[in-house]
């Protein structure tokens, strides 16, 4: 498996699933949120990929992952997302980075695709690249897609993947696509390099 990473030249737009207007936009070295503020208000780990994976998949990248949702300023639907972080290193040195808790360094956006097609990924999807004091960081975005159910999804307690939420559709679908795309996400941050920003 490999994935085609192209740079972006051009704005990428990123529509409401729903009604077709822009949520999120990627320039080539910048996003931002048509109007300010957030595009997404909560989100947690996928449940149950984790144990589908192999040791050797697991080691030795960091990686952080997680199912977030946002809701469309123009019609009010809910939307989700697939996220995942990757780092070629001890997850304990990059967790900051990996979850956004520690400033990053230069952004290049890409569109990825796979070169074959792969049952259960999108056709493309969103590659923000961060160069960070501790390497590069792949930040990869699938999505959005509409949540049309969101029992199981998002509960008293906001988005959580507990109890019925691992049954859950937009978990399901969730777990199945970075499971199929996991090895070629991995491949693609490791055979890619850049120096680290400076302190």
């Amino acid at each position: 498996m490999y994935v085609n990473r192209i740079p972006l030249v051009s704005t990428h737009t990123l529509a409401c699933p729903s009604c077709g207007k822009p949520v999120y936009l990627a320039h080539s070295d910048r996003s931002e949120v048509p109007g300010g503020g957030a595009w997404l208000r909560d989100g947690d780990t996928v449940g149950g990929l984790y144990q589908m994976l192999s040791d050797a998949q697991r080691n030795p990248s960091a990686f952080h992952y997680e199912l977030m949702v946002g809701g469309c300023r123009s019609c009010g639907e809910d939307y989700y997302v697939t996220l995942i972080s990757l780092m070629d290193a001890a997850y304990e040195d990059v967790e900051a980075y990996l979850s956004f808790n520690k400033a990053l360094g230069p952004e290049r956006n890409f569109l990825c695709a796979m070169q074959a097609p792969t049952d259960g990924v999108p056709s493309q999807w969103l590659l923000h690249e961060y160069s960070t004091q501790s390497g590069l960081m792949h930040h990869h975005v699938f999505g959005p897609w509409a949540l049309k159910d969101s029992e199981g999804v998002i509960g008293i307690n906001g988005v959580s993947s507990c109890g019925v939420g691992v049954t859950a559709a937009a978990w399901v679908h969730a777990r199945n696509l970075l499971h199929a795309a996991w090895d070629a996400l991995r491949e693609l941050r490791l055979n890619t390099s850049a120096q680290p920003t400076a302190e």
